[in-house]
């Protein structure tokens, strides 16, 4: 039986690569082939911190790939500077992550699924174009995720954004304008919502997927 490959993309930062690098490795000790997409920005400084002789011995099905996130080298990508990546990773990462595809293809290494951080929805019009099976995979914890859901609800009940004299008894603070790039990936998250039935023979292979080993050597990111 031929082995699984999954590719995994997550956002380029810290908060979303951690958790995706965490699914890459129990996804290892499932057995799986796993490529793990970061930014050439990132995958530096990933490779600086790990003792990649002995990550390779824990994990040889995982090998690390590099795309480009867009921004110039000198960019701090962080602050509210990190905004810039949201276009950016749309109008550069998405046709480098396209043509990776395309070489794993010819390769006959081709993706048997493509894991891709929900922000990152490019992915899956990518996926689709090559006929893989894809997954929106979200980094954020399950009261953001539910935020995501109702967000158009709660803009046209009015509930959001908050006004300036609002009296509110809770303790939430938000910023006098939000930020419309912010505001729009959030916004469209439900409707990069796609199901395939499909993929639920490959899920099955995760349920004694957790190694002791499995979640060992965090990663973080200066």
């Amino acid at each position: 039986m031929e082995v699984p490959h999954v590719v995994i993309l997550p956002f380029p930062v810290q908060g979303h690569i951690k958790p995706m690098f965490n699914l890459s490795k129990l996804l290892c000790h499932a057995g799986f082939d796993v490529t793990l997409v970061n930014s050439y920005h990132n995958q530096v400084r990933i490779l600086n911190l790990i003792d990649q002789y002995e990550f390779q011995s824990q994990f040889p099905r995982l090998r690390f790939v590099s795309i480009s996130d867009g921004l110039p080298s000198d960019h701090p990508r962080a602050g509210p500077q990190a905004t810039d990546l949201f276009g950016s990773t749309v109008a550069v990462s998405k046709p480098e992550f396209r043509d990776l595809i395309v070489s794993l293809v010819e390769e006959e290494k081709a993706p048997t699924c493509i894991v891709a951080d929900g922000i990152m929805s490019f992915a899956v019009d990518v996926a689709e174009e090559f006929q893989i099976h894809a997954i929106t995979f979200r980094t954020y914890n399950a009261t953001c995720t539910w935020v995501c859901f109702h967000l158009q609800k709660l803009v046209h009940n009015g509930e959001i954004p908050f006004q300036e004299n609002e009296d509110m008894e809770r303790q939430i603070t938000c910023k006098k304008s939000y930020d419309a790039k912010i505001f729009q990936v959030f916004a469209d998250s439900k409707s990069n919502l796609k199901s395939d039935s499909s993929l639920r023979s490959h899920s099955q292979h995760l349920g004694g997927a957790r190694s002791p080993n499995a979640l060992t050597s965090p990663i973080n990111l200066p």
